[in-house]
């Protein structure tokens, strides 16, 4: 907040009193760490699970007692459903066990609905808490990261003869079931090539999520759309080398991630939308079984690879919901305040060093710190804004042209004219402000944000 200026020359005391009554208390804009923060982190979306190489690792010990189960020292109850057998420790209420018998049963229907899947051999579902579950982790190798959700371990496990395989899920984690789905695609679809295998899980994981809890499966699919379309925008997206190359046992910064699996999932959007769930189930038998030589997309789609990553990405950029133009308008927004921003910081250096007595006439200062306004202003009427960003943006709208014609106003001597314009600009930028602030706090956010 701009608490003080220095006076313009040739404006006169009383005249620049009134000025610096208005005016100065409201120039600067509040920095983003306050206002209008950079990124918005009020309604988290976890992370996907990363499914490393499977590795051989020391087998997860169930001790048989009279008792409930040990597992890794600590006692698990038992449960069954259709296809699996679920162990969960006791603070597990039986509600979430329930709901993930439920979210088993849709991800065995959707993995045969959308790859023509058998169901795997029966699965063990391991329900922990987040200590235990970061020591089986461990144990399987993987190492004590944050964004470990779950994990698929095709061994039986030492101790369990009524499983051929393992599913781990981190029971306090977000997004449960789309976590359940994304691991049953891993034991469903083996075999892949990693970027491939883990694009496939998040799209079977997304159906699960969506048939558990549509909201939140929304949410996640707002979120990483964003993603991907900020990595096509900034030139970052990957292309199928860097993606056949990701390592994901190696050590990766948040974003990274998220564009890995952000990138690969939406992948399999596309192409499920374009070309259909034929062409996955397809794409999951080339790579699978190696039955295509050379391009498995043109064998397959009957378009390389190469034109495949140009239209994905053109249409994760051009092909938006109502939602995401109202979002991309948001960030328009949020750009063209950040501009407005500069100029007010570059007011305040001119205040500062207009000294007193010096000759030059700030008229000229004046006039191009109008246009400057003017531009804003019409950058701002030409932003799309659908929706409820239609009165935000009319707001925005409002305070720059104010500010444009109040500098118009100081230029031809006119103050009296140009601090009522100051106020109806105070008063446009402060609900701007506010309504911009509270619809990106609004908007679901990565976890790691």
């Amino acid at each position: 907040m701009v608490t003080e200026h220095r006076a313009l020359p040739l404006l006169g005391a009383i005249v620049l009193a009134a000025l610096l009554a208005v005016a100065c208390d409201r120039l600067m804009l509040p920095s983003r760490s306050t206002a209008m923060p950079a990124t918005p982190t009020s309604v988290p979306i976890a992370q996907p699970s990363p499914t490393p190489e499977i590795r051989e690792s020391p087998a997860v010990v169930v001790t048989p007692t009279q008792g409930p189960p040990l597992i890794e020292g600590r006692p698990y109850l038992r449960d069954t459903t259709p296809g699996a057998v679920i162990y969960y420790e006791p603070q597990i209420g039986y509600q979430t066990v329930g709901k993930v018998k439920d979210a088993f049963a849709a991800a065995l229907k959707i993995l045969e609905q959308e790859l023509g899947a058998p169901a795997p051999e029966k699965v063990a579902l391991f329900l922990s808490g987040q200590d235990q579950f970061t020591l089986l982790a461990s144990a399987h190798g993987f190492p004590p990261t944050s964004y470990i959700l779950g994990f698929y371990s095709p061994s039986p496990q030492q101790g369990v003869e009524d499983a051929a395989s393992g599913v781990y899920l981190n029971a306090d984690g977000e997004s449960l079931f789309h976590t359940l789905g994304h691991e049953l695609s891993h034991a469903a679809a083996p075999g892949l090539p990693s970027w491939f295998g883990e694009g496939l899980a998040d799209y079977i994981g997304t159906r699960v999520e969506k048939e558990m809890n549509p909201r939140k499966q929304l949410d996640r699919m707002q979120v990483y759309r964003r993603v991907v379309r900020d990595a096509v925008n900034d030139g970052t997206l990957l292309d199928q080398t860097a993606l056949e190359s990701f390592d994901l046992r190696a050590d990766h910064a948040c974003l990274e991630l998220d564009r890995f699996y952000g990138q690969a999932w939406q992948l399999m959007e596309y192409i499920g939308m374009t070309y259909g769930t034929s062409a996955l189930r397809g794409l999951v038998a080339s790579y699978r079984d190696n039955t295509q030589s050379g391009d498995p997309f043109n064998a397959v789609l009957g378009t390389p690879a190469e034109t495949v990553w140009q239209k994905f990405s053109t249409d994760i950029t051009e092909n938006l919901t109502t939602q995401e133009r109202v979002d991309q308008s948001l960030d328009g927004m949020q750009r063209l305040a950040g501009q407005a921003e500069a100029i007010t910081h570059d007011w305040d250096l001119f205040i500062a060093q207009t000294a007193p007595g010096q000759p030059e006439n700030p008229r000229d200062a004046l006039i191009g710190f109008g246009e400057r306004w003017v531009s804003l202003a019409q950058q701002t009427a030409r932003l799309a804004a659908p929706g409820r960003a239609l009165s935000i943006r009319d707001l925005w709208y409002r305070y720059f042209q104010s500010m444009a014609f109040a500098m118009q106003d100081y230029a031809q001597g006119n103050d009296a004219s140009a601090n009522r314009r100051i106020a109806v600009a105070n008063q446009a930028y402060s609900l701007a402000s506010a309504a911009l602030q509270e619809s990106l706090l609004r908007r679901p956010s990565l976890s790691c944000d």
